[in-house]
């Protein structure tokens, strides 16, 4: 659930900036703000969501693979160790939720929105928005600053 109140800007998958509440109250000044709104215009323009769209999907087709594998190994060693019709659907379903979570694991491994050369080039590239409009770039960088002292990250 997106907390309104904590400072985040994200683009939506039809190229939609979303600011928080949270982000315009933490800003000092226009050229901070200016930097959001240009880190996120840079992930638009140059199609990074759509990117991290398709590098989930390849993921959750990957993650499918594996928890099938691991149902039925699972499912298998269980089944072999017990011998019985009772003990074969407590394995089944014993495998099904180790498929989930071995899955689950891997896609939280691979899967990230965008990845830290977007991250580079949407920053590079906010810089020239700010500059072309006047703003100062090093205030992104004290933004960032003071983002990843407040919340242990940056953007």
């Amino acid at each position: 659930m997106l907390n309104y109140h904590r400072p985040n800007a994200f683009v939506l998958a039809d190229g939609r900036i979303i600011v928080t509440a949270g982000l315009l109250a933490f800003v000092d000044d226009e050229a901070q703000f200016a930097t959001v709104l240009g880190h996120e215009i840079a992930h638009v323009v140059e199609n990074h969501t759509l990117e991290a769209i398709r590098r989930s999907r390849n993921s959750e087709r990957r993650n499918k693979v594996i928890g099938v594998a691991a149902d039925a190994a699972l499912a298998g060693l269980l089944e072999g160790k017990k011998g019985d019709a009772q003990a074969a659907v407590g394995a089944g379903a014993a495998a099904t939720a180790a498929g989930v979570l071995i899955a689950s694991t891997v896609n939280g491994f691979i899967r990230g929105k965008f990845s830290r050369q977007q991250e580079r080039e949407a920053d590079l590239i906010r810089a020239e928005i700010a500059m072309s409009g006047g703003f100062d770039p090093e205030e992104g960088a004290r933004f960032f600053e003071k983002l990843r002292d407040r919340l242990g990250r940056k953007g």
